[in-house]
């Protein structure tokens, strides 16, 4: 996982620095020594500097080299590592973050935040999101939305049902769209002129056609 590191932007570096910093999400000191190490060296890492022999030198400092120390540490990091990209998606998805925020209040009966926040996602505008991820987005939100309303009996659930069973179907058209466009790029890319199998596209012109 650590040659990784060098993918990250400038922005992510710092953000991961912030990150590990945090005791909430960190609580490894050797972990914060080694991110600080690899962002002194970033974007520029060469193979020396993340040859275990060296990391080790620069982590523990006093010592003789011990490969049960270096694999735990490489343990610890990879699970730190991944919690961040997990977190730094999160943070660009406000859309998944919307969903979480919703579902959290849903189950702690916090019913009036919960009126809140869905009242603030009306009101929203769509944002820059492509259209696969805005339907998969929404159908999620409005599963959520669905649920409290039934749980609640505070209004008529329907018209949320037709917004959420709207959405789904758009969502499947997409994705039936994608998977036809996958397979027109994997002829070309192979050199091949025909089509793809027709299975890839009958069944989303069908349901076009009927929609």
């Amino acid at each position: 996982m650590i040659e990784y590191f060098s993918k990250l932007t400038n922005a992510e570096v710092q953000a991961f620095g912030k990150f590990v910093r945090s005791p909430y999400h960190n609580t490894n000191r050797n972990v914060f020594r080694l991110v600080r190490y690899l962002s002194s060296k970033h974007p520029r890492i060469k193979p020396a500097h993340i040859y275990k022999i060296n990391i080790f030198r620069n982590i523990f400092r006093y010592g003789k080299y011990n490969e049960m120390n270096y694999h735990k540490l490489m343990s610890e990091f990879r699970k730190v590592f991944e919690q961040f990209l997990v977190y730094w998606e999160l943070e660009k998805d406000i859309s998944k973050k919307d969903y979480f925020l919703l579902k959290s209040l849903r189950l702690r009966k916090l019913n009036e935040r919960f009126d809140l926040a869905a009242e603030r996602l009306r009101s929203r505008p769509r944002g820059s999101s492509s259209e696969m991820d805005y339907y998969l987005n929404n159908t999620l939100i409005q599963n959520e939305l669905h649920d409290y309303y039934t749980e609640t009996s505070f209004i008529d659930s329907k018209k949320i049902l037709q917004s959420y069973s709207s959405d789904l179907d758009n969502l499947f058209a997409l994705s039936k769209l994608k998977v036809y466009n996958h397979s027109l790029n994997y002829g070309i890319y192979y050199g091949k002129q025909s089509l793809p199998d027709e299975r890839y596209y009958k069944e989303i012109i069908s349901y076009i056609e009927k929609n």
